[in-house]
């Protein structure tokens, strides 16, 4: 077990509505889910007062897979593993931009807080330690999202090798993923 393995699982355990791994779906191991939900709670979400607790704090990991590479660039081997995770959240007041609709900024936070979270997976299952990854955020908007909406956000690791960890996350409304 990696010494980032042990430092996720040592985190206090993550409160509401995380509270209960029996609920996330996924191959992934009970550890490495309960590893995510820590991590989540700790580094993500943060306590009152944190930038963007009072939406994240509503994040509910709803399945964590890791499994073989499924794609790889053109030209490479399908090896290694990848991660994907799915959060969901339903859209709150707090969340909204004057136009009615979730505010871009509130999107950019979630989009930057769920994508760890596929990096904690693979993290969990390979000792790889994500720590001090810059990250960089291409949006593309589509159709907006209003209150009482639930939304998933489906975040999945590309690559893993090394320090070199490459994601991508994308927002759908829920139910529509796995």
């Amino acid at each position: 077990m990696s010494s980032f393995y042990t430092t996720l699982l040592g985190l206090p355990k993550a409160p509401a509505p995380n509270d209960d791994i029996s609920r996330i779906k996924g191959s992934c191991s009970d550890e490495v889910k309960q590893a995510c939900v820590n991590a989540l709670a700790h580094y993500g979400v943060g306590g009152p007062g944190v930038y963007g607790n009072e939406f994240t704090r509503h994040l509910t990991l709803v399945c964590a897979d890791v499994r073989p590479r499924m794609f790889a660039p053109e030209g490479t081997e399908k090896r290694g593993l990848e991660a994907e995770v799915t959060f969901e959240i339903e859209v709150y007041p707090s969340m909204l931009n004057a136009m009615g609709s979730i505010g871009g900024g509130c999107l950019c936070h979630l989009l930057e807080i769920c994508t760890w979270g596929s990096w904690y997976a693979i993290a969990a299952v390979t000792g790889v330690d994500p720590a001090g990854i810059s990250q960089a955020l291409e949006l593309k908007f589509y159709a907006p999202a209003f209150i009482g909406m639930k939304l998933a956000i489906v975040s999945t690791s590309m690559t893993a090798k090394g320090k070199l960890v490459f994601g991508r996350a994308e927002v759908r409304g829920a139910g529509l993923c796995h």
